[in-house]
Parts: structure tokens; sequence; C-alpha cells
């Protein structure tokens, strides 16, 4: 083999690669959820102080990233989880200088600017948040809301999705799912999860404010709203809707719930009333609970090593969808059709007519479904007639519906200068019948019909390496999708037993089918 050729075969993906992690420092991931505080370091009359060491600890976790100051007193602490830090400065011959409350979230990050005083360096200068409330560094135009403002709105699906509609800019005139930003098509919106896209991108002109994993509010540490100013961590999408799962901490909190609805808590509509059919049964019970803090496995992690969370949460809510069917009257069924007042029995036609002579009666298949409809019809609903020839069934189907939503999350210090997160949000849904697609029973008892299962999974692996005092590298890789069974019930059985073949009436199969 040519000793160039290999060379070259090889040479290719090893610059590539590095190529990749040395462009980790200056530009995020696409969807990155992490942040950066920058700043300068000065002393007292201005001047610049290169050398100086900065370190940030995130105060839910202690866990601390430290980077240094160059040549110009600049610094940079990037990949930063959202949340609260204390930010520490130090350098020989001056007083360390400690800015507290430093907040972060997954769109904005902090500036920040330390003052050193000469002194000893265990002296120290203690000052209130500094980071800037209007970023100068970053023309993105954003929203956040945080776990505490999360759990103090009421929201009864309890979908993080659900929540961002509280954000400025959202409008839901056509419902949750068609809602919009800033009037902008739905194509234009991006959703992640801990950085990995989970939106459907089936149809996104027309279904880009849904999402096929759904984030659960007690699992979701905070959701942002960008809608201006993209950075290039944003990914595609003019408006960005990013949620982040929730973290553990150093202490050990957790939270259970239930939510209880009945149709008996509930007044029938005056659609219904009208209608007099009676008020569709709801029975739903929404359950869970959440638990997170430090992992401790005596003699393989002690504490603040790593941090663990865990919610699970699920739905079951058996209730009712309102149907509307057609079918004739009993006179009609007999034949007698009426038009313009006059009253024809088309069978009577039928025999009189030479050329029809053999259809006076109706055909067997034809009066055992117009019967089993009629049977059907009579044993469940309201009907009322529409003309002189159709009647209106009006009735009610029951649907089974459950949901599970597991979420787990783990973050691991490696060392000091790795630190590996892992998250998985996984949702199960069901629904027996599918009324959403039309595939309950045509009539009340009628044996075809089938639902929908789906498997919805999310998770997103992050590996942030301190490469040197100011370099970093975030390495995230993840995936996400929801394959969906649609109508796995549907056989040839359901039709062989259907309400006409219980009296004897046969159904070609391969003509149904």
């Amino acid at each position: 083999m040519n000793r160039r050729s290999t060379l070259t075969r090889l040479g290719v993906p090893v610059v590539m690669a590095l190529l990749f992690v040395l462009s980790g420092s200056p530009v995020y991931a696409q969807g990155s959820t992490t942040s950066t505080i920058t700043g300068t370091v000065v002393d007292s009359s201005g001047g610049v102080l290169p050398g100086a060491t900065v370190t940030a600890k995130h105060l839910a976790t202690n866990v601390v990233s430290t980077s240094s100051t160059n040549t110009q007193g600049a610094f940079t602490i990037a990949s930063l989880v959202p949340g609260t830090y204390e930010v520490t400065v130090t350098l020989d011959g001056f007083k360390s200088f400690v800015i507290k409350d430093v907040v972060l979230t997954a769109v904005q990050g902090a500036a920040v600017k330390a003052v050193l005083q000469v002194g000893g360096i265990t002296e120290t200068v203690t000052v209130a948040s500094s980071s800037e409330i209007i970023q100068t560094q970053s023309t993105t135009i954003s929203s956040t809301i945080t776990t505490n403002q999360i759990t103090k709105l009421p929201l009864t699906s309890r979908s993080a999705m659900d929540f961002v509609n509280f954000l400025p800019g959202v409008s839901t005139p056509a419902g949750n799912r068609n809602a919009t930003i800033n009037g902008l098509p739905q194509g234009v919106i991006n959703i992640t999860l801990d950085g990995i896209n989970i939106q459907d991108n089936t149809l996104r002109t027309g279904d880009g404010f849904f999402s096929i994993v759904s984030p659960r509010l007690d699992a979701i540490e905070e959701v942002s709203v960008t809608t201006a100013g993209q950075g290039a961590d944003a990914g595609q999408g003019a408006v960005q809707i990013k949620f982040v799962t929730r973290s553990g901490t150093n202490n050990y909190t957790g939270s259970a719930y239930h939510y209880y609805r009945n149709d008996r808590l509930n007044a029938n509509t005056w659609f219904n009333n009208r209608q007099q059919v009676d008020k569709p049964d709801l029975l739903q019970n929404q359950f869970g609970g959440r638990f997170g803090g430090p992992l401790v496995i005596p003699g393989l992690l002690s504490r603040g090593k790593a941090f663990f969370f865990g919610n699970y949460e699920e739905l079951r809510q058996p209730s009712d969808v309102s149907r509307n069917r057609t079918l004739l009257n009993p006179a009609a069924m007999e034949g007698n059709y009426t038009y313009d007042g006059a009253t024809v029995n088309v069978l009577a036609l039928g025999a009189a007519n030479p050329a029809t002579a053999g259809t006076s009666s109706m055909d067997p298949t034809v009066a055992t479904l117009l019967s089993d409809i009629r049977s059907a019809a009579s044993s469940d609903g309201s009907l009322s007639p529409i003309d002189d020839n159709l009647d209106q069934l009006r009735y009610n189907v029951a649907v089974e519906s459950k949901r599970i939503f597991p979420t787990g999350r783990i973050d691991f210090n490696i060392t000091d200068n790795h630190r590996l997160t892992s998250s998985v949000n996984y949702n199960w849904f069901t629904d027996y019948p599918d009324t959403l697609n039309g595939r309950d029973a045509q009539f009340p008892g009628f044996p075809v019909a089938a639902g929908q299962t789906s498997q919805r999974l999310a998770w997103s692996n992050t590996l942030r390496s301190t490469l040197g005092r100011n370099f970093v590298n975030e390495f995230r890789v993840g995936y996400s999708g929801a394959p969906v069974k649609f109508f796995d019930e549907l056989n040839l059985g359901m039709y062989t037993g259907s309400l006409a073949n219980q009296k004897g009436f046969d159904i070609d199969l391969p003509s149904v089918v």
C-alpha cells in the first residue's frame, strides 16, 4: 500500500478531530443549555490586573470552576450550568474580592467587574451581585422562568410546554398546540431539552409548537424563550425554546402530589342539556413525586462528587368524547323515502320495473347492518330527527388514556477538570380508542376500534473539560425520538366478528380488506 495515501487517509480524521476539540471553547454546541461568566479585574485606580485567579462556585452543589485573567485583565468561565454562583477573585498583594448571587440562565450569562484593593489575600471585600440586568455583550432578547416561578402557577396539564404560553409574545388564539410567538410562523420555532431537539419535525410549518417529549413541571429547572439576536449556540430557528432538566443539589429534597378531577364536580354543558345528552364522564388522577440530592456511595463516591435527580409522574384519565352519527329512520329502513311531502317505496318501484323485478327486497347484508345500527342507536345516546328520512344519534365514546413520565439526571465530577452530565426524559402514551384519528367504533357496541401508543425518549450527555486556565471544551451527544404505533389492534377477526356475523352472516374477507 502507498505510504503517502495511508497517511493522508489517517490524517484527515485526525485533523477533523483536532478541529472539533479546538473549536469547543469559543463556540458552544448547537442548542447548548450552559452559560458563561465574563468580566474584568482592575485595581482601585482602574489599571488592569493580569494573572488574577477567578473561581465560580455553584451554590447548589459547591462545584467550583476556575479561570484567570489575561494581559488585559479579562476572564471568561464558560460552559457553566444555570444557577446561582459566588465569584471569588484573588491576587497576591490584594484583598480577596467576592461577588455573591451571580445568576446564570440557559440564555443569559453574567458580566462582572472586580475592583481589587491593596491588602492581604486573607482580607475579603464582599459585594452584592454585579451581573448586568441588560447585557452589553449580547443582543439576545429572551425571557426565562425558573423552577420557583413554575411551581407557583397552576397548570392542569402539568406540561412545561404549556407553561411557555405564559411568556411574553406568545399568542394562543386556537389553543396551546397552535400557539405562535411574536406573530412568526411556527416553522421558525426550535424546541430543545438539555440541548437536544425534541420538536415534532414531521410537519413544522403547521405543528411547530409541539414537542414529541413533554417536559414535566417538577422535572424542569427553567424554561427560556429567545426571540431575537440568536447566538451561535442557538441552532436553527428564529425563536428558541429551551428546557433544562432539574439537577440534584447538596441537600436531599423532594415532593409528592396527587391531582384529582371528577365530572361530579362539574356541571353539564348547555349544548348537552339542549340535546338531552348526559354529561361526559371525566375521572383524572395525576400523581407523582420527585427526589434529588448528593449521590454518596461509601468507599466509592464521597459527598459533593456526584448528584442525582429523579421524577416520576403518571396520568390516568378515563373520559368521554361526544360523537354525532347520521342514520336512516325506521320508515326509510323499510324503503319509504319522503321528498317534498311525497313518500315513495323504492322497493315497490323496483318490483314494478321489469328491468329490476328481482330487487323487490333489501339485500341481506344491508338489511342486517341497518338493523344492527338501529339497535345500537336505540341502546345508547340520544336520537333526534334531521329530516323526513334521517335521524341523528348523539352519544359519548368511553376513552381510556394513560401517560407515564419518568425523568432522571446524574451530574458526576470525574475530576476537578472533567464533569459529566447525563439526563433522560421518557414518555409513554396510550389512548384507546383513538378518537383523535377517528378509530373509535362507528356506532355504540360495534367491534372495529383501535388505539394509539407511543414511546417518546430524549437523552443528553454532556462532558465539560477544562483543558487549560482559559480553555474549556464542551462535548454533547444526545438522541430524541417518538416511534408511534397507530391502530395496532386492528385485525381481520374484528370484521368477521361483527354484529352482523353474530346473526349468521359471513363477510367476504377479501372484499372487506
